[in-house]
Order: C-alpha cells, then structure tokens, then sequence
C-alpha cells in the first residue's frame, strides 16, 4: 500500500507535469500510453498463440518423421532379408553344384534388385498420411 507521503509526492510531480503540459496534452499522453500498452498485450497474447502453433506442428511433424522412418525401414529390412535368402539359395547351389538352384536363386535376386521399394510410394504415402491403422 502507498504511504500518505508517497500520494502527496505522486501528486506534487504530477502538479509539476501539468505546468510544463498542459492537461489536455497529459490526459491526451496518458490514453495514448494506455492503447500502447494494451497493444503490447494483444502482441504478447499474438506471440504466444503463435508459439504454441508452432509447438503443435513441430509435434506432429516430429511424429510423422517417426512413423515414415520405422515404415520405410521396414521396407528395406523386409528387402534384406529377401535378398538375403537369395543369396542363401545361390549358396547352396554352389555348394551342391545344382544349376537349377544357382539359376533360381538368381533370378530371385535379380527380380528383387530391379524392383523398386517406391514403386508404390503414392499409396504409401496414403496410408501413413490416413487413418488407416498400420500393422507392424
């Protein structure tokens, strides 16, 4: 709480002002510094709106990195091990000297290769971006 001689200070300087400002101009002085400062709050309240969009959408863009990057991953794991079993089949058909076994595991491989895993990234894309659930 202010004291009484903290009023009648406020109120001398403030007689003061008014003999260098004529109160028009002081009352004029003081609406402009009130639209001032409640500017300033509607800017404040503009930022932290702002701030929290900007929240919002780094959350989910941090989401949707997740989920492209564990489905894309997938893919390729899926593709390893694919590739993997082609090269198995190759293998074992050296090892037993069965051409028919070399020549399949090889068109397997060759098959897999020249497939591409963004063949079908269109509807991919539609499945990550829509409400379909996805099975891991």
């Amino acid at each position: 709480m202010s004291s009484k001689a903290d009023i009648e200070r406020f109120t001398g300087r403030l007689a003061k002002v008014g003999e260098v400002i004529p109160a028009a101009d002081a009352l004029q002085f003081l609406r402009d510094a009130l639209d001032v400062y409640k500017r300033s709050r509607e800017i404040a309240l503009e930022i932290a709106t702002i701030e929290a969009k900007t929240q919002v959408a780094l959350a989910q863009v941090t989401a949707k990195h997740a989920l492209y990057r564990k489905a894309l991953d997938m893919i390729f794991e899926e593709r390893r091990d694919v590739i993997a079993k082609h090269f198995d089949v190759i293998e074992k058909g050296i090892a037993a000297n069965d051409r028919e076994l070399i020549l399949g595991g090889l068109q397997g491989l060759g098959q897999v290769v020249a497939s591409s895993p963004f063949a079908n990234i269109s509807e991919l894309a539609k499945v990550l971006e829509g409400n379909t659930p996805l099975e891991f």
